[in-house]
């Protein structure tokens, strides 16, 4: 995994901190979405919507975690957020 935003330095700080989890069969996944909308529902009302969902997992490797050939696990949390709907700005 490379990341494409940030300090080249830290870019390079994070790909080492991967590479020691993948080298004893920790690979780790991140994703987040996120859809913010706005509009006017009459002249003087405007509302938005906001609403993300942050996804991590984490695939472990049995070869290289305790000698077992052929097994993974995989582990994975999700956290939506946000209200759904339009909400009035205050």
């Amino acid at each position: 995994m490379t990341l494409l935003f940030g300090n080249p330095e830290h870019c390079r700080a994070s790909d080492l901190a991967l590479a020691r989890f993948e080298a004893v069969g920790l690979v780790p996944h991140t994703s987040y979405v996120n859809e913010v909308f706005s509009g006017i529902v009459s002249h003087s009302e405007l509302r938005f919507s906001f609403e993300g969902v942050l996804q991590l997992s984490l695939d472990a490797g049995l070869e290289k975690l305790a000698g077992i050939p052929g097994v993974t696990l995989h582990f994975s949390a999700i956290y939506p957020h946000g209200k759904a709907g339009p909400q009035p700005i205050q």
